[in-house]
């Protein structure tokens, strides 16, 4: 297993033995891929922590195109049901235009985001740092537009949660 790289795990083929699943390199040649997250078209894209750029995969040949948007150090992204992608890195989340590729800053100061999640409704976006969970505004009106920026801490205490999922 190398750092640059991501693999395809065919889920038919675990059994009780965990030596039976079937694994292949589906590509090569990433920098530190941290987060992997499908749009809704089905296109993988890769936040790839060592080259602070997110990168789309095509999942049929592995072949790797690069977004253009560069981060400092980008480390988890998602995507909200219209399409938006949104990108923590260092100690900001941004939102990204998926039509120019431009971003602008979400939320600054929460110290090592990681991990990116909507709640079932988009109302809140929620991200971890650290020992904590944060709720971000992405809306500033129930009209959409830009987000407030605001955050608030909701949960501390835990061991460094890299992600987040809402049932």
């Amino acid at each position: 297993a190398g750092l640059d790289r991501i693999y395809k795990i065919d889920p038919k083929s675990f059994t009780l033995d965990p030596n039976s699943a079937k694994i292949e390199t589906l590509s090569a040649g990433l920098s530190r891929p941290m987060s992997l997250a499908f749009d809704s078209s089905g296109e993988l894209y890769v936040a790839e922590w060592g080259r602070g750029q997110i990168s789309t995969v095509n999942v049929k040949n592995g072949s790797v195109k690069r977004t253009g948007t560069e981060f400092s150090r980008s480390v988890d992204i998602t995507f909200d049901s219209s399409g938006t992608m949104y990108v923590a890195s260092d100690d900001e989340v941004f939102r990204v235009n998926s039509s120019t590729g431009d971003f602008n800053s979400l939320a600054k100061g929460i110290n090592q985001p990681k991990g990116l999640a909507f709640d079932n409704n988009e109302n809140m976006l929620y991200v971890t740092s650290g020992d904590k969970v944060f709720r971000v505004e992405p809306f500033a009106s129930p009209e959409g537009g830009p987000g407030s920026g605001e955050y608030t801490e909701i949960a501390r205490g835990l061991d460094k949660p890299r992600g987040l999922a809402f049932d």
